[in-house]
C-alpha cells in the first residue's frame, strides 16, 4: 500500500473504528516530518511545471530498489505506464495532502492489532517510520 493508500487506511480506520477488527499498514506513516508539507508541495509543483514525466527518475528510484530494476524491467515499465497515465491536477492535489496531513492523533483509537510492514528500501516511508508506528499499534492491543 502507499503513502496514499496507507493515508485513507489510516483515516478510515480512526472513522469507522466498529468496522476493522485489524489494519494493515504497509509502506505508510502517520506523518511524513516537519518538511513534509514543503517537500510534497515541491514534488506538486515540479508536476505542474515538467508533467509527471519529469518526475519519472525521482519515482523509479524510491519505487524499487536497483537490482529489481534491473531484473524486472517489465513491472517498472508498467508501474510508470501507470504513473504516467494519472491525471495531473488530481496528483498534484494529493501531493499537497500527503504534505499536510497528519495522522498521529488518529493513532491512540486504532487499538486493534496491527501489522506494520516496509522494507529497508523503503526510502519514502523508511523503516524508522514503520517502527514507531508498530511501537504505537504494539502499545494500543
Amino acid at each position: 500500500m502507499g503513502p496514499t493508500g496507507g493515508c485513507v487506511l489510516l483515516a478510515l480506520g480512526n472513522a469507522f473504528l466498529e468496522r476493522s477488527k485489524a489494519l494493515g499498514l504497509i509502506d505508510t506513516t502517520a506523518l511524513y516530518g516537519p518538511d513534509a508539507r514543503a517537500q510534497w508541495a515541491g514534488r506538486a509543483a515540479k508536476a505542474l511545471a515538467e508533467g509527471l514525466k519529469g518526475l519519472v527518475d525521482f519515482q523509479v528510484t524510491r519505487w524499487f530498489g536497483e537490482a529489481f530494476r534491473e531484473k524486472h524491467s517489465e513491472v517498472v515499465r508498467h508501474c510508470l505506464d501507470l504513473f504516467l497515465a494519472n491525471d495531473l491536477p488530481s496528483y498534484a492535489e494529493t501531493c499537497r495532502m500527503l504534505g499536510a496531513r497528519d495522522l498521529r492523533a488518529a493513532l491512540p483509537n486504532l487499538f486493534r492489532p496491527t501489522t506494520v510492514i516496509v522494507d529497508e528500501e523503503d526510502y519514502a516511508s523508511p523503516v524508522a517510520m514503520a517502527q514507531a508506528l508498530r511501537l504505537l499499534a504494539s502499545s494500543l492491543i
